[in-house]
């Protein structure tokens, strides 16, 4: 493939997460301070009882990415793992634990039959699922239709027609004999006895996506992630497997010891790249985590960054501006790119296209800030969200004006790059 522009821009899509074994991949955790980031979500696994556990951290800070390196981990070490994405497969703004239950089913289910040609095989889920199929008035062909085709209708259902799935969930909550939750732990054993047979030690859902929840709860101070993750975690933590939910990071900061009462582990934190330290003094480590994150996607387009850009301090200049937000940074590379296409057709990728794309990210991030210069001041002084209230520490982090980061021990926050010269009087 030519050095271009175009290929340049090809490598860094901000919404593709690596896949186990992809060459683009960088180990940041170390420069994170996280090192030991998959054996805190891999060795409560161990345990015979089935776990639940919560992993956060920053919108795009490559989370799904982190969770498919694990996932890819655990089947080495002869775990059977079944990876669900919940933005795929349900409607994010309304979510409730039947759909949930429904949900670890198919994936398990799934799965089964991807690796060992098995299914989840239940006379009494079947029987269930096929009486509240036909109450909801939908005619059944053929008369004897599979658990894993019934679990798959219904939840493509669930996700596109709200009187459907509002409807099916009362009928799951109403079966007579065993509850639908009961079935579901007989099947999950099922699948249990399958993957020993198979020398399988632990049954392990991963369900990412869940981060992304925007709808309200019933109350409209109580969010649907809140409603379901917290309010609701005796009835999840009683789904017999273990799993891996992803949650928000306004949701794992603010109701931190409340999580970890329920659920009888912290949430699991990701935080960013730090390309400064807390006293505001250079981070080399963070730099050059981040300048080699560019250079592992180049090199698939054949090319380094000598090639791409004019001189290293263009990356330098990008990578600072940015922050340590992985996402942010392929957006920000690709927005250079459509600049120096609107002036020039080769490479390099110049200093000057890359400020005019700092100055349009800036002017983007500085129109976002404009509500919350008084709350932004105090996070820039104090490296804290204290003075800053629930709503807003949420509003904050959701619109990545401010970043969390973790040194020495504890939890600090910074203001974007862009935000933070303006206060301080700098223009970017």
């Amino acid at each position: 493939m030519p050095a271009t522009i175009q290929a340049v821009y090809r490598q860094f899509n901000p919404t593709e997460p690596l896949e186990a074994g992809d060459p683009r991949y960088v180990d940041c955790n170390q420069v994170r301070g996280i090192p030991s980031i998959f054996e805190q979500l891999s060795l409560p696994l161990l345990d015979p009882p089935p776990r639940t556990l919560l992993f956060s951290g920053h919108i795009g800070d490559g989370k799904t990415t982190l969770l498919k390196q694990l996932a890819e981990r655990l089947e080495r070490e002869d775990h059977f793992v079944a990876f669900a994405q919940a933005d795929n497969l349900l409607d994010l703004a309304d979510v409730d634990v039947e759909d949930v239950i429904l949900l670890i089913l198919v994936a398990v289910d799934q799965r089964l039959r991807e690796r060992y040609g098995a299914t989840l095989q239940d006379s009494r889920l079947q029987q269930r699922l096929k009486e509240v199929w036909e109450l909801l008035n939908r005619e059944l062909s053929p008369n004897k239709i599979e658990v894993n085709t019934l679990l798959v209708k219904l939840t493509a259902d669930m996700k596109v027609v709200k009187g459907i799935r509002q409807e099916l969930r009362a009928r799951l909550r109403m079966m007579q004999g065993p509850t639908f939750l009961e079935v579901a732990n007989e099947c999950l054993d099922h699948a249990r006895q399958i993957i020993k047979k198979n020398n399988k030690q632990q049954l392990v859902v991963i369900f990412d996506g869940f981060d992304r929840m925007i709808g309200r709860g019933r109350t409209p101070d109580v969010s649907m992630e809140q409603r379901l993750l917290l309010d609701q975690a005796s009835r999840l933590s009683s789904i017999e497997v273990h799993v891996i939910y992803t949650a928000s990071l306004s949701l794992a900061r603010r109701q931190h010891e409340n999580l970890r009462a329920r659920y009888g582990q912290s949430p699991i934190i990701v935080p960013l790249i730090p390309v400064l330290k807390r006293d505001g003094q250079p981070n080399p480590k963070g730099l050059e985590a981040l300048k080699e994150v560019i250079a592992k996607r180049l090199e698939q387009a054949d090319m380094t960054r000598e090639q791409a850009f004019d001189t290293e301090a263009t990356v330098e200049r990008l990578c600072q501006v940015n922050g340590g937000y992985l996402r942010g940074l392929l957006a920000l590379v690709r927005a250079v790119c459509a600049e120096a296409l609107a002036v020039h057709s080769d490479l390099p990728l110049t200093t000057a296209d890359a400020e005019a794309a700092i100055q349009r990210l800036g002017a983007q991030l500085r129109d976002n800030a404009r509500p919350y210069h008084k709350e932004l001041q105090a996070v820039l002084d104090t490296h804290t969200l204290a003075e800053v209230d629930d709503i807003k520490q949420q509003l904050l982090l959701d619109q990545h004006l401010v970043y969390h980061y973790y040194e020495n021990g504890d939890y600090w926050y910074d203001v974007c790059e862009p935000v933070k010269e303006q206060l301080s009087g700098r223009s970017s």
